[in-house]
């Protein structure tokens, strides 16, 4: 049996080179050590040296002190837009949509922005999400194209999917054998070999 290593080594880097301030600005922006690890092109030890340091911890909570203030700035800069956005939709209501002069954007465009901006801020319109429980309610052929012509056409409205062509699919039932057993119905049976001489 070895012996236990009688001094544990503790890395602390003296100066943060170029690499280390690459690794801590990447674990600043949310990837992972082992990410880091793989995009440097580096061991992982290395990141977990580098973030463990002293200098590491203290430059990444300079970069995230930071992060933290421009997402402070955007969300004051997203208030400040907040009454124009509702100046915007109740114009919409009403039919009286004043835009900016020389303003190269449409109704529409200003309608779609104030939505944007209106959801950023936290005040998004209400989705209704309906789903069904199938445990007792076997679906028919109708019921499947009723679902496929309800998901195509929600897509085209989200815009998440131009126009695809739905392949129909046919439920197949297992071939019953002769003595009752289900085989798969892509299943062959090759016929047994007449082992007894016989021929026959």
């Amino acid at each position: 049996m070895g012996r236990l290593p009688s001094n544990v080594r503790h890395y602390d880097l003296q100066i943060l080179q170029e690499r280390h301030k690459e690794i801590l600005r990447r674990l600043a922006l949310g990837e992972s050590r082992e990410q880091v690890a793989i995009m440097l092109g580096i061991t992982p030890a290395v990141v977990s040296y580098t973030a463990n340091s002293s200098l590491g911890k203290a430059q990444l909570a300079v970069l995230q002190n930071g992060r933290d203030d421009t997402v402070k700035e955007i969300s004051e800069q997203i208030k400040d837009l907040l009454p124009r956005a509702i100046e915007v939709m109740d114009g919409a209501l009403h039919g009286k949509i004043d835009l900016d002069e020389g303003a190269n954007v449409t109704i529409g465009q200003s309608i779609k922005a104030a939505q944007d901006i209106l959801g950023r801020g936290g005040h998004v319109a209400p989705t209704r999400v309906q789903g069904h429980h199938l445990h007792e309610h076997k679906l028919t052929a109708d019921d499947i194209t009723k679902i496929k012509e309800r998901a195509a056409a929600a897509a085209q409205v989200n815009g998440n999917l131009a126009k695809a062509e739905v392949i129909d699919a046919e439920v197949i039932e297992p071939l019953r054998l002769e003595d009752g057993n289900a085989e798969g119905s892509n299943t062959i049976r090759s016929p047994e070999p007449d082992i007894s001489g016989s021929g026959n």
